[in-house]
This record gives structure tokens, sequence and C-alpha cells, in this order.
């Protein structure tokens, strides 16, 4: 992979003359293009990112799709899901000066072309990636080998364990192929021999079950289990749960990425420490460098460690520390970095405190073995040191599991060391009270959260109340979106919507319009409707926030229902965010389809009242329609039946009759595409070739808006397959020779009724609607003669 790592000098030469175009903006605008908003790795990415890019007084826009060509419907997520990646289509070199780009996880689940595609559409705009590696571009990326060699080895070495498997990424992803490249040289170096079924390949998502059942049903002796990150780790777990297996116990298992959750869970997962929020602090600044014309940078390797937790039992090695060499400067700092790794880098305000009086409590408990006296003079002192670590909330920012190990591991040497030296020290009583006071706060920190959510709960249900409050439609009905979402530390927000709604298919790269309506903005918190005439915003100027003095980072959503887009929407990048902005997104999407249904109706309403007033004007009389389609010159609906009532009657017949009931597929995306006068040219060309098929032997009508029916004397025993067959087949000889950019096509339903038995056209009909029904749920809605990927 040496190639896909280079920086070539034609790169540089790029990024030069990139970097001379006009920036008007006063703070440079920086995109940050990832997957799925809810995983951990792309949080603590996108964490970094903005933390450094306030520092960096940089504007920030995150751009969060879904993943590349997934087929969501597999995991039991949205089909419509696919929507999310339109945001990657908004960054433009007009609107950002330049990209971090989580490429590997948006391409996940594609292939490596289909990713240079969406990479070829930012060709104008200064790139960096994060883990992930392409050639000609600049990247930030883990140590693959380090943290997993230390793991590994652990497992071997410190374990015993010789069947050791792994739950490999796609070939596509270079983190995978580099981390499974690791595993089989530490297994080699081992003399350990790996067989092919234990490796299995994940989409590195925790959604993989079959995956999971697959490694466990094709390898009953597994000893150890590597997951190349702690996504598929976790979805392992709920496996193994299913089929009672322990970790940590039954099967030793490693991940990768050490995210929160893994230390969360139970048994905690042993792991790498490779901190995403690290990459997107160290790619905002590579991008500041770039921005700055700095030719030093070079592609970026970050460090990782191995994090050691409960999913590798017992660590009986770490409890056979004495107590005073747990009491040394040197192993409390280590086991200090331990508990607060990932704040090495980037550490709270707090840290610093939290650190000195860790260290003083294990410095007191080690002058304290000097004699009785000495501990005894030292436990109120030992006490208030307690009491003071515990006022800065160690649990928010620790792996608490870690901590709970170091304090077990303390209150155990301390214990056996009282007993051999038959001291009755109080000191024994102290640790225990440490002990206890980090369960307390624990637990404390747990109802913190509930009452959190609880009160997050009751402000999500009263802003879904909010944003469906409108009797009409019009611009009014917007300002619900951006209204009472202080709760979720949102202050600034823009909603733009579309003209008019966008189909967008799946498999289809989305253009965004040159300009979108602003509707609606809070800039401090108050959501304001925009005036008309301010409403127009060009597709360059969508990230310019003219009220905000400082550098903002912002997230983008898409507005959709279905397959229809209706805009987007902004928000402040808030720590809610990550966990609620979807859910809040989807109920804007069904609000803007509410509101595009009241705008039509009201439409319609008009349309009717003036359609009535000029009826009554001309006194127009109703019963008199004519029973002729104005449009097509077939029948209409009541023509139909008159003609068949009275050629063909009811009761008995005496020829075999044919029903049809014929729907045109996709008018509406025909419509919205392309205009009505495509979707009624469509229209006239089906009346067209129905007439012509079914001549004088038949009646043919159009009875609905993109429905027709036919009736005709035929005498077959194939139901009518052949004629259907004849109808389909000039639909395609059509389509082949139009120069029309789209596919006229139908989906037909038929009944056969024999010469001799009783014949009803309403009851054939609704029996010839059910057959249509059967095949309009095969049918594809795509409508272009070339799809665009």
């Amino acid at each position: 992979m040496a190639a896909e790592n280079s920086i070539t000098e034609d790169y540089w030469n790029s990024i030069s003359k990139k970097n001379k175009s006009d920036k008007k903006r006063e703070y440079a605008t920086i995109g940050l293009v990832v997957s799925d908003i809810h995983n951990g790795f792309t949080e603590m990415v996108c964490r970094g990112a903005m933390s450094q890019a306030a520092k960096d007084d940089l504007n920030l826009v995150v751009f969060p799709g879904r993943y590349l060509d997934r087929e969501c419907s597999e995991f039991g997520e949205s089909v419509y899901d696919y929507q999310y990646n339109s945001v990657y289509y908004y960054a433009r070199k007009d609107n950002v000066d330049a990209l971090i780009i989580s490429a590997d996880s948006i391409g996940c689940f594609t292939t490596r072309e289909r990713m240079k595609e969406l990479m070829d559409y930012y060709e104008d705009i200064p790139v960096v990636l994060v883990a992930s590696k392409m050639e000609g571009y600049l990247s930030i990326n883990y140590d693959n080998r380090q943290g997993i060699i230390d793991g590994l080895n652990y497992m071997i070495e410190k374990l015993g364990v010789k069947k050791i498997c792994v739950m490999a990424g796609p070939a596509s992803n270079t983190d995978s192929t580099e981390r499974l490249a690791v595993y089989k040289e530490v297994l080699a170096e081992h003399n350990i021999k790996v067989e092919d079924r234990q490796i299995v390949r994940g989409d590195m998502t925790h959604d993989c079950v079959s995956e999971f059942a697959k490694l466990l049903d094709d390898n009953p002796d597994m000893e150890g289990v590597f997951c190349i990150n702690d996504e598929m780790a976790l979805g392992l777990y709920d496996e193994m749960e299913k089929r009672h297996i322990e970790p940590g116990k039954d099967i030793y298992v490693l991940g990768y990425d050490n995210i929160v959750d893994g230390a969360r869970v139970k048994p905690s997962l042993s792991s790498v420490w490779a901190d995403p929020r690290q990459l997107g602090v160290h790619a905002v600044k590579a991008v500041a460098k770039l921005l700055s014309g700095d030719r030093t940078l070079e592609n970026e390797v970050m460090k990782t460690s191995f994090i050691l937790r409960e999913s590798f039992g017992l660590p009986a090695d770490l409890l056979d520390l004495t107590l005073q060499e747990m009491c040394t400067p040197d192993a409390y700092n280590e086991a200090f970095d331990r508990i607060f790794y990932r704040y090495r880098e980037d550490p709270p305000s707090e840290l610093d405190e939290l650190h000195f009086h860790f260290a003083a409590f294990s410095d007191i408990i080690g002058r304290g073995l000097e004699s009785q006296d000495m501990a005894d003079n030292l436990l109120p002192k030992l006490k208030t040191t307690i009491d003071s670590f515990f006022s800065l909330h160690p649990v928010r920012y620790a792996d608490t599991n870690q901590l709970i190990q170091f304090v077990n591991r303390m209150y155990n040497a301390a214990k056996k060391y009282y007993l051999e030296n038959c001291n009755k020290f109080g000191m024994l009583d102290v640790i225990e009270h440490f002990q206890n006071r980090i369960i307390f706060g624990m637990e404390k920190e747990l109802d913190t959260i509930h009452r959190i959510n609880e009160k997050k709960n009751y402000s999500l249900k009263q802003f879904i109340r909010g944003i469906l409050q409108f009797e009409k439609g019009g611009d009014l009905s917007y300002e619900g979106f951006l209204s009472n979402l202080t709760w979720m530390n949102i202050r600034h927000g823009r909603v733009f919507i579309f003209d008019k709604p966008l189909t967008h298919l799946k498999g289809e790269n989305f253009i965004p319009p040159e300009t979108m309506k602003l509707k609606v903005e809070a800039p401090d918190g108050t959501a304001e409707v925009v005036p008309a005439y301010k409403q127009d915003t060009l597709i360059s100027k969508i990230f310019d926030y003219g009220y905000e003095p400082r550098a903002f980072s912002i997230v983008v959503f898409p507005l959709y229902s279905s397959e229809n887009l209706y805009g987007m929407v902004q928000y402040d990048l808030s720590n809610d965010i990550f966990g609620e902005g979807d859910f809040l997104t989807s109920q804007m999407g069904s609000a803007c389809k509410m509101i595009q249904l009241l705008n039509e109706n009201e439409a319609i309403q008009t349309q009717l009242e003036d359609n009535l007033v000029a009826m009554r004007e001309n006194n127009v009389v109703l019963d008199n329609l004519s029973k002729s389609d104005a449009l097509t010159g077939i029948f209409n609906r009541r023509g139909f039946f008159d003609s068949v009532e009275k050629r063909i009657g009811c009761g008995r017949v005496d020829n075999n009759l044919i029903v049809a009931y014929v729907d045109m597929d996709n008018l509406k995306i025909i419509n919205d595409r392309y205009g009505h006068e495509e979707g009624d040219f469509s229209l006239k060309l089906i009346s067209t070739i129905l007439s012509d098929t079914i001549g004088n032997q038949g009646i043919v009508a159009r009875i609905g808006g993109d429905e027709f029916a036919f009736v005709i004397e035929y005498d077959t025993s194939d139901n009518g397959a052949g004629l259907v067959s004849a109808i389909k087949e000039k639909f395609d000889q059509f389509n082949d020779v139009s120069d029309k950019p789209y596919k006229v096509t139908v989906s037909v339903g038929t009944h056969y009724s024999r010469k001799g038995k009783k014949f009803d056209i309403e009851k054939a009909l609704e029996r010839a609607d059910v057959m249509l029904y059967k095949e309009k749920k095969q049918r594809v809605k795509n409508v272009a003669k070339i799809l665009s990927r």
C-alpha cells in the first residue's frame, strides 16, 4: 500500500493553485465528511475536530452521511437512509476551503472505484484523509501495529491462548488489511498456524450477525478472538450472549479503537487505544497548515497502545505488586495515565488537580507504612485528600473499570501487608472508603444521567409537538423547526428548502440546485422566519453565518421523506446532536411532507373555487360532462362503463373476455423530474399504444390519473398473457428508439372471463386490480435510461 501513502509533487502544486483562490470569508471553512454520526468512531473524530477548529479560529461544517451503497433494509434500518448521503454533495470549492474525509468508513460497503468517484467530486478542494489511505492524498492514520502486537502477545504469552480467530473487515479497507496482516505476523512469530476458517470478514459494524455466527460455528474450539474494531467486538458480544458464551472466561476478546461503550460493557472490552478524537485534532491542524501553504507536511501515523480489561479474564500479573511498590511515583503515575488516558493530549482543566490528589493519596499511604504513629497522624490528611479528589467528579473523566481495578488491587495489597505484619492500621478502612466513594460516585453519575435523559425526553416531546402545530402550509410552518432547541445547546440553525421537492432514487448521485430558499434561521436561539424577498440563497453562500462574529461548528442534515428531498437543516454541533440529531431531522422531514401536502391541498381548493365560479358564470351543467378524456381523446371512466354496458351488457356473455387494469409506472417521478408536459406525453403514448393494440375488438379508456382499462373479446386459453406481452413489447420498441431521457412503462393486471359465465365489469376490474397490485410490487422505481452512479 506504499503508493497509497505517498504525496506527489502534483498534489502540492494543485494545493498551491487552490490556495490562490479569493477567500472572502473572515474565517476559513473546513468540511468534515464522515459516516453515520451515531457511530462511536465518527462522534469522537467530530469532537476532536470541533475542539481544534475552535482553537484555530476555523469554521467547521460536518457532513454526516451513512455508507455508500449499503443495503439498509438488511440491517433493519430505513430503506431511505441513503438520502443522508445527499449531504456529501453540498461541499463545494466555493463554500468550503478544505475537506477532511473519513473515506474508508464512508466506503466500507462499496468498491474502491466507487469511493474514487466521490473523491473526484472534490477534485478542486484540498483534502486530508483520516483513518484512510488513497494515492495522492495527505492522511492521518493510526499505527496499526504496536497496540495489536502487545494485545495479541499478552493473549498468547500471559494467557496461554493458541487458537485465536479474527473478525476482519472488507478487503478494500486499508485499516482492516493492515490489522489483519499484523495478526498473521504475530501468530507466525509464535509458530501458531492460522486456518482459513479462523478469518471471517464483516462490514465493520455492530450488525454483521451472520458473520459473527459463522465465526463461532466454524471455530467451536476458539480460545481468543481479535476484532479489528470495537463496533464488531460489541456485536460479537451480543452473539456470544445468545449462546451463553462468556467473554473473558470462555473466549478472550480483543477490540480496536477503545470507544467509550467498550469500557462500559460487561465484561469490559480489552482494546487497542487509538484515539479517534486525536485523529480529528491532528487532521484540523494539518488542514490549517495546508491552507497556510506549508509544504513540509507528511503523512502522520499516531501511536496506539494496548488497554487491558475484563475480556482478558482476571489480570493476575497485576495483582503481584506489593503495597510498597504500588505507592511509588512510577507506579501511581502509570496507574493515573491508564485511568485517565483519554485526556493525555487534550486534558480538561481539572485533570492536573485530579492528578495532584491521586498522587497525594498514593504517597500518603506509602509514607504511612513507615510506622503506626505516622499512619495515625496521616489519616486525617488522607481523608481530606480523598474528599478533594471526589469533589472534582473523577468518574466523569475516568475509565471507571481501570479506576476500580486500581483501588481493588491497592486494597488487596494493603490487606495482605497488614495481615503479614500484624498491624491494625486504619488506612485499610480508608482505602475501603475510597472504594465505596467510587461506587457511590458511579451511582450518582448514573442518577444524574437518568435525570438529564428524563428532562431531555420531555423536551423532545415538546419539540415534536411544536413542529407539528401548523394548520396551513407556508413559511410560518417552518418556524417550529428551530424553536425551543436550547435544551440541546443549539443556539444557531438554519432551514433551507428547495423550490419544489426533488426525487432522489437509491444509486443516483445527488446534484443540489444552485439556489435554495432560507425559510427560517435562529441567530441567537430564537427562530426567525426569513422574509420571502430575502430567502433565495446561492449554494456558495449556504454556510455563511454573517451574524456570527466568531468561528462556528455546524452539522448538516437532509430533510427528506421516502424518495423526496425537501432541503436541509443546519445546527450547532452540540454534544446532544450525536444522540438526537438524526431523530430530530426525521421528524422535520415528516413535517416537510405535511407542509407540502397542505400547500398542494390549498392550491387544489383555490383551483376548485375558481372552477366553480367559472361554471356558475357560464351556466355549466355537470351532468353533461363529456364521455371522452380531454387529454388522450379515448373514453373516460363514465364513457368506459356506458360503452361496456351497451356493447357487452351484464349477465352471461357469448364470448371469452379479457378485462385489464393498466397502471403507468412512475408518473410522479417523470412529472417531478422532467415536467408535467412530459407526464402528459407519456399518458398520451399509453393511450395510443393501447388503442392500436386493442383496435375495434375491444374498448379502451383512461379511468383515472395514470390508470387505464380495456375489455376485449379474445379467443385464447393463456388468460391474456400473449396480449400483455405484445403491449409491453410495443413500449420497449418505443423506448429503444425515442430521444426521451426517460422510459415509459406500464404494469398490467388481467382477469379472464369465459363465455357462458356471468359477467360483471366492476367485479372483473376488481380482480384485475388484484393482479395489477402483485405486478406493481415487482416494478423498479427507475425511469432514467442511463442511471448515473
